[in-house]
């Protein structure tokens, strides 16, 4: 009878520390996901030459993994979409994105930023300096929506993991240190006057 006393004492004790354990291991992986991450700041509409613009300005922090995999060659593709739709709940009207590749330069320890379309958009000495090339990125809006109604926009902006190369890419889907992501953040759209 003792013995049986024991076991369910010894069972309960483990069963407990394999709580504490995990709730340790997810209070440090929570502590870990602040260093990384994609956050969009705010969204503004502005109007240059006559075309009425979306600007998104964003803020992106590559974990280890992802620093580590483009070091090794892997480039890294960041997505930036926006969805225009009338306020208070109306349907999409337009999508936009714009595709940014980000490859290091092993030869020149340089950092290169290219457009979705195979432009050059820079060549910088360090990451934080493409990285801080991505701050700010505009995407066209259709001025002859302007005055038609209230507008609001949301952009999300994303590491995408199906462009990375397929052995990397299971294992990216399913570890958090890959999960480069904003979510979608939403603002009303404040057309420009026309200048």
């Amino acid at each position: 009878m003792r013995r049986v006393w024991m076991r369910r004492r010894g069972r309960e004790a483990a069963r407990i520390l394999a709580c504490l354990a995990t709730a340790w291991l997810m209070a440090a992986c929570a502590s870990e996901a602040q260093d990384f991450g994609v956050t969009i700041e705010s969204l503004e509409t502005s109007r240059q030459a006559g075309h009425v613009q979306l600007v998104v300005h964003q803020d992106i922090r590559l974990s280890t993994e992802a620093r580590a995999a483009l070091e090794h060659g892997v480039p890294l593709v960041i997505q930036v979409e926006a969805r225009l739709r009338r306020s208070r709940g109306g349907n999409d009207v337009m999508t936009i994105e714009r595709h940014f590749e980000i490859r290091y330069l092993p030869l020149s320890d340089h950092y290169q930023v290219m457009e979705g379309d195979g432009q050059q958009q820079g060549t910088y000495p360090r990451l934080r300096h493409a990285l801080a090339d991505l701050r700010e990125v505009t995407l066209p809006l259709p001025g002859t929506l302007a005055g038609t109604g209230p507008w609001e926009a949301g952009a999300r902006s994303r590491l995408l993991a199906s462009r990375l190369p397929r052995p990397m890419r299971l294992p990216a889907w399913f570890s958090a240190r890959w999960r480069h992501d904003s979510g979608w953040r939403v603002e009303a759209v404040r057309w420009p006057e026309p200048t």
